[in-house]
């Protein structure tokens, strides 16, 4: 049984259910659903009745359950729903235009998510198929003005037949600007569907409306919009009269309790703003109007309202497959098109994701699968490269290119992971990638910028400094020297040892050992824990044209997470070195010139002073050049020695216990490797003949990515 058939197997019993007493209940002349209806909208000039008598339906079902006051976004209805349609016709010489196998991949197979057009059942089997919708407040409807018809700017192009609109690469372009799609459309905290619906067998009998209409359900009903429309109060048919084209409305009651049959009506929610005259604003037609009706239909079961994670997926990508760079455009998610493929005697697996451009420029079309963050994807190239929206494997076999990703976070929006080329043919090994969202499907700014290291292939390419992003959180990791003797006898055999430490607080670093496979040196494996920062169990994998970046998913904190490591450059560890001798003080104890922190870029240290006379006044002279051991003695302080060229004075008030600090950060990379020193310089009454004493030296070098 199709999913097609089985929507509509439970819609049918339901109306099975709904009809069985269809002639002893003729006799109840009137129905009005009034009382579970949303406000009256209006679609303004564009044409999205369809939407509108849809969501409406939707509404009400949901209002019938207790969720008051819904309010459902009509724009994201109609736009997904265009850009997730797929022209029905991969292989039909005789179905309608264009045969899709017959053109490369770049062809375009939906539609503009601007314009309208359709029928109301189309966008009802839509949200059977998976196309759930948020609320309003996540995508307003754009009604359209003089200037801009359809609510958008479409620039050059507002003819849905502009040949511009012919090219994928185009139409994603227009699709996936958040200018247009905004990503709280795509993120919303909860979406409505349906989960059952059912179509009228005859979308012109009076007598099965009035069935389902009794049986507590709404119509969507489809139609041409024609006939006697003089008297807006009360629509009729005219023969002859002009086709202005179809119309939808949502069909919310009858009435035929008149003696005069000229005055028996159904009652309608039209998308028109409510009108004066009309029922609450409701339009009425006449029992003959409904012979324009060539559609319809009405939805037997909906969702519990509910998140979809993997709409956050939808977007433009830069995507660097092993460092080459390319394009990844996700602007479909499988199964959303399910029923519509079936519906057209298609009854395959819907798989679309999007549309793959290489680095040469060069398409192919993407398929896959979605369960959360997780996404799976499928890309052939050549001949291959177009693939009907079900493939996944060529011909049996392993043959493609496969991608094993998991989306690391929403904003700014990344993925990382795996590939395999013919994956089950040996040698199939992984190698890393990653993709990040552009910000602009127009503006390539999603590549990383890192710095290659050393020799490629080798395990001194890794060092340096690393961030390592897990998920949406940054860490700061330095691979800082190679030493094998590090590991194990057992792991010498196969591995290569990589000291490396990551700051787990801004002044605490911890080291640990990573590891490179000998067979492979693309494969790095760090395994780290300490409780500030959780557990690390990273099998990564280094890109081969772009060796600055690794990348793939494994376990942080027993979870498997996708992440990317980007060096930063090389490293130059930052130090304190003490030098120099100080003198002593009344006290008899020598002022100590101690240090605290990290001194690097972006890292907070402090160059302290304990051990001096309490309250009283201490300076600390800052220089860039030291003086020659033993230093310049101080007359009137014997064996006080001046261990510092000052150019910087900094005075102190010594605390009860004798102690003082300078607290400083860095942020200028420029200062990587540079020195700077420093003493302590006390006022010491009884200390010596000249009041004075000093500490010993100390040597600061800023260390830092560079």
């Amino acid at each position: 049984m199709s999913a097609l058939q089985r929507h509509l197997s439970l819609a049918a019993l339901a109306a099975l259910v709904a009809s069985a007493g269809a002639a002893s209940s003729r006799a109840q002349t009137s129905v009005d659903h009034r009382a579970w209806q949303t406000p009256i909208k209006n679609q303004g000039i564009r044409t999205t009745c369809i939407t509108f008598a849809a969501v409406a339906a939707l509404e009400a079902r949901y209002t019938r359950l207790g969720y008051s006051g819904l309010d459902l976004s009509e724009e994201f209805a109609n736009y997904l729903g265009k850009m997730f349609w797929l022209h029905p016709n991969w292989d039909r010489p005789t179905g309608p235009a264009p045969v899709l196998s017959a053109y490369g991949p770049d062809r375009t197979e939906n539609q503009v998510g601007a314009f309208g057009g359709g029928n109301g059942m189309g966008h009802v089997q839509n949200f059977a198929s998976g196309l759930s919708i948020p609320e309003e407040n996540a995508m307003p409807y754009r009604r359209g003005t003089i200037a801009l018809p359809l609510g958008y700017d479409m620039g050059a192009h507002p003819d849905w037949t502009d040949p511009h609109w012919l090219d994928q690469y185009n139409v994603n372009t227009w699709n996936l600007d958040p200018a247009n799609l905004p990503r709280t459309a795509l993120e919303a905290p909860r979406y409505f569907g349906v989960t059952s619906f059912a179509r009228l067998v005859n979308p012109r009998s009076s007598a099965e409306i009035e069935s389902v209409l009794r049986a507590g359900y709404e119509v969507v009903w489809d139609f041409d919009l024609a006939g006697n429309r003089s008297n807006m109060a009360m629509w009729r048919y005219q023969a002859g009269s002009t086709n202005l084209g179809g119309h939808s409305m949502l069909i919310i009651g009858y009435d035929r309790s008149s003696a005069n049959p000229a005055d028996w009506h159904f009652l309608c929610k039209n998308s028109w703003g409510p009108s004066s005259g009309h029922p609450q604003g409701y339009q009425r037609i006449a029992y003959d109007y409904l012979a324009y009706g060539y559609s319809g239909g009405y939805i037997t079961g909906v969702r519990t309202p509910h998140a979809w994670p993997e709409l956050a997926s939808v977007g433009r990508y830069d995507f660097s497959i092993d460092g080459h760079r390319c394009t990844l455009d996700i602007y479909h998610l499988p199964g959303t098109m399910q029923l519509h493929l079936e519906e057209n005697s298609y009854f395959i697996t819907d798989r679309r994701v999007g549309l793959f451009k290489d680095v040469n420029g060069s398409y192919a079309r993407v398929n896959g699968s979605f369960s959360g963050e997780w996404v799976d994807l499928w890309i052939k190239s050549g001949a291959s490269a177009n693939m009907r929206w079900d493939e996944t494997r060529e011909g049996g076999s392993s043959r493609g290119r496969r991608f094993s990703m998991k989306r690391m976070n929403t904003s700014p929006g990344e993925l990382a992971g795996h590939f395999q080329d013919n994956p089950g043919i040996i040698p199939d090994p992984y190698i890393g990638t990653y993709a990040r969202r552009r910000s602009t499907p127009s503006v390539s700014d999603g590549f990383l910028s890192s710095i290659p290291g050393g020799p490629q292939l080798t395990p001194e390419s890794y060092l340096g400094a690393w961030r390592l992003r897990v998920a949406s959180t940054d860490y700061d990791l330095v691979i800082y020297r190679r030493d094998d003797n590090r590991l194990s006898v057992a792991d010498r055999a196969n591995f290569f040892g990589l000291v490396c430490y990551m700051d787990v607080t801004p002044t605490n670093r911890q080291e640990f050992v990573a590891k490179v496979r000998r067979s492979d040196p693309r494969n790095l494996l760090l395994d780290f824990s300490h409780p500030a920062v959780g557990s690390f169990d990273l099998n990564a994998w280094q890109l081969f044209w772009e060796p600055g970046v690794f990348a793939n998913w494994s376990l942080k904190d027993g979870v498997l997470q996708g992440y990317y490591g980007e060096r930063l450059g090389d490293f130059v560890r930052g130090e304190f070195t003490p030098y120099g001798a100080g003198c002593t003080g009344s006290n008899d104890l020598i002022p100590l010139h101690g240090s605290s922190g990290i001194p690097e870029v972006a890292r907070s240290f402090a160059l302290n002073l304990s051990n001096a006379r309490a309250s009283t006044v201490a300076t600390l002279m800052l220089g860039i050049a030291d003086l020659p051991l033993p230093g310049l003695p101080i007359g009137g302080a014997p064996g006080c020695n001046l261990l510092v060229n000052p150019l910087f004075f900094f005075n102190f008030a010594t605390d009860a216990a004798g102690t003082a600090s300078l607290p400083i950060a860095v942020n200028d990379p420029l200062l990587v490797s540079q020195r700077f020193y420093t003493q302590w310089l006390v006022l010491d009454p009884g200390a010596n003949a000249s009041s004075l004493v000093l500490s010993r030296g100390m040597n600061t070098k800023i260390g830092g990515a560079r």
